[in-house]
């Protein structure tokens, strides 16, 4: 963890970025405050930055409980606000009652912006979660949080995708005007393009890289670009066909940007470059690790010096949690790795399921790709094609890419056709929908 940037509470992350080995240098460690002092009834409490990997809304600050118009602010340090009782109002923290909160969560009659909205009250740009009769706007609606997350997180894997043609229109609609910046290495881009090929006139009128298949019963050896005519005679798999549409799937406001690099410098580029050049402008903002940071050998998994170690040398997550912390009314989501044929490794499979672990007790957004690349369209598990450790590693299924080693889904379409539904269907959910 970088000294400087303040610790506290957030609402929803992302992470992910492939990546060349890399170091970092980073300042001495720097401790993170715990809880705020709290306010009795009435009272007013300016928390501290909230240590990271707390609950949903991150550590908490100070809390106002009780009197009306009690108010939680955060601290000069930009940590999260506390918690306000009924009748408060609240500012980055949680709010609870009949209380107004901005970029935290509100349970109750409060409305919301920006946060997480509870009960019966109103959310504009957050998630809503719980009780009934409240409005959502452009936010979150979970019942409590989905796959067991806490607070309103949510995940979406690959028994996600078939939801992308239950996503109401008003929610597409939703999703297409939310502003968002996602940063990968070379398979983001064909994550990129996936979503070229569903915003395209028609699915015949997409890009060829849109429409290629391996022909069945060829083993992989075989796969041929589909037109038209396939599409009217039956033949085209249905694992890559799709709904396109220059205007219903317009991602125009969903900007890609490629970076490469480890997974320390690629976090430090994120939270002091990157993410800053969008952040007024963008309202989601991601990065993506690649299938390059968790080879053997990679520190991304340790735990005393990987992602989720806080160490002086190296920018990770506290780092991460820092910036998101800093602001509470933007969204961020979390992702698993690519994966790649061979490179199904220890490090890989360690890595992803703490990020699992970690989006599941913190209320994050998670994205597992590392999921959906390593089941087929019909839900079967895909394990590395590596003989000699006699180990099976989760791994890109061979249907979704013509390499051997790598794990680009440039050459055969099914994999990117998937990826680009996927990331619709998070789209529509951190827009408000509740499948």
């Amino acid at each position: 963890m970088r000294t400087g940037l303040v610790m506290g509470g957030c609402w929803l992350v992302l992470v992910g970025c492939g990546g060349d080995d890399g170091g970092s240098d980073k300042g001495s460690t720097g401790g993170s405050a715990g809880t705020g002092a709290s306010s009795a009834t009435g009272g007013s409490s300016a928390g501290g930055a909230g240590g990271v990997g707390g609950s949903a809304p991150g550590g908490a600050a100070g809390s106002t409980s009780g009197g009306a118009a009690g108010t939680g602010t955060g601290g000069a340090s930009g940590g999260a606000a506390g918690t306000s009782g009924a009748g408060g109002s609240n500012t980055g923290g949680v709010s609870s009652g009949g209380g107004s909160n901005t970029g935290g969560a509100s349970s109750g009659g409060g409305s919301n912006t920006g946060g997480a909205s509870s009960g019966g009250g109103s959310n504009t740009g957050g998630s809503s979660s719980g009780g009934t009769g409240g409005s959502n706007t452009g936010g979150t609606s979970g019942g409590g949080g989905a796959g067991g997350f806490a607070g309103n997180g949510f995940v979406v894997d690959h028994t996600s995708i078939a939801l992308f043609a239950q996503i109401p229109d008003s929610y597409v609609t939703a999703a297409r005007n939310t502003h968002m910046v996602f940063s990968d290495r070379s398979v983001g881009q064909n994550i990129n393009e996936a979503l070229d090929c569903l915003a395209a006139p028609s699915w015949a009128e997409s890009p060829a890289a849109c429409r290629r298949d391996y022909v069945p019963g060829t083993n992989f050896a075989q796969n041929k670009l589909y037109t038209a005519a396939d599409l009217t005679a039956g033949t085209v798999p249905p694992r890559i066909q799709f709904p396109a549409s220059a205007v219903k799937y317009n991602r125009q406001n969903w900007v890609f940007e490629y970076r490469q690099g480890g997974w320390s410098d690629l976090t430090k580029d994120f939270v002091t470059a990157l993410a800053p050049s969008h952040v007024g402008t963008k309202s989601v903002l991601s990065y993506q690790f690649s299938y390059l940071n968790v080879m053997d050998g990679e520190t991304i998994a340790s735990p005393t010096a990987g992602f989720f170690a806080n160490t002086a040398g190296s920018y990770d997550v506290h780092d991460l949690e820092a910036y998101i912390a800093q602001n509470p009314s933007k969204t961020f989501i979390f992702w698993t790795t690519s994966l790649a044929r061979s490179i199904g490794t220890k490090t890989a499979t360690d890595f992803n399921a703490q990020m699992r672990q970690y989006a599941s007790q913190h209320g994050k957004i998670l994205i597992d790709f590392a999921d959906i690349e390593s089941h087929t369209d019909t839900g079967v598990p895909c394990y590395d094609n590596v003989t000699t450790d006699g180990a099976n590693y989760p791994a890109i299924c061979q249907d979704y890419t013509t390499e051997a080693v790598g794990g680009h889904l440039g050459s055969v379409s099914a994999g990117k056709i998937l990826a680009g539904k996927a990331f619709w269907v998070a789209m529509a959910r951190i827009a408000g929908w509740n499948p």
